[in-house]
């Protein structure tokens, strides 16, 4: 009996697919052939899932089946010999290649992640590595501060013009969020007292999950 199998699975490292991974300009050039030998044999793969799908079907059978017996009773009817069930036989050997083929790709692909994965740990065990990361995180901890303290300043003076023109509420808003969404005379709830959340918050909790 033809072992059933399951077209929709992918047991391999999602990981590595398109969907997943960072962009090309971020890898170099033997991460990303490897990466594009990956997404060929994923392509191919899914495409013998599909037709997988259509010979293990039941429908798949009975059509055989069907196109057997059509050919028997016809040779029944001009008085000739039995003709072998062709059909049956042809659709058992297309089952048995297909999951071949399905299991054969799963394993080239898997075998294609082992090998990104070595590309991989070559790069992370390489001199240098983390030393760019390190170095935006340097910046960030310097121009968020700033951010941080320039955006209370305005904020507060915001308010206070409008404490000052509207006998608005001062309370200053902390959402930094669309700051730069539309022109200040459209932001309204810069000096009428709404309050939004925290952004500034945001920032400095970004800061010190970074310095921490």
């Amino acid at each position: 009996m033809t072992r059933r199998i399951d077209t929709t699975s992918r047991p391999h490292d999602s990981r590595n697919t398109i969907y997943q991974r960072p962009p090309a300009n971020l890898l170099p050039a033997n991460l990303n052939a490897a990466l594009a030998i990956r997404d060929d044999m994923g392509g191919r793969a899914t495409d013998a899932r599909r037709r997988a799908s259509d010979l293990l079907d039941d429908a798949a059978e009975v059509k055989a089946t069907q196109a057997d017996q059509e050919a028997t009773a016809a040779a029944l009817l001009a008085g000739k010999p039995l003709p072998a069930p062709v059909n049956a036989q042809k659709l058992a050997d297309d089952r048995a290649n297909i999951v071949r083929e399905v299991d054969g790709y799963a394993t080239a692909i898997s075998n294609q992640d082992n090998e990104i994965d070595n590309l991989k740990e070559a790069l992370t065990t390489a001199p240098g590595f983390g030393d760019e990361t390190a170095a935006l995180r340097d910046t960030i901890n310097t121009l968020g501060a700033e951010l941080a303290t320039a955006f209370t300043n305005f904020t507060n003076r915001e308010a206070l013009d409008g404490w000052l023109r509207n006998r608005a509420q001062y309370a200053p808003t902390t959402d930094i969020s669309n700051l730069d969404a539309q022109p200040l005379a459209q932001r309204p709830e810069l000096t009428n007292g709404q309050v939004f959340q925290p952004g500034t918050d945001a920032i400095r909790n970004l800061i010190h999950a970074l310095t921490a």
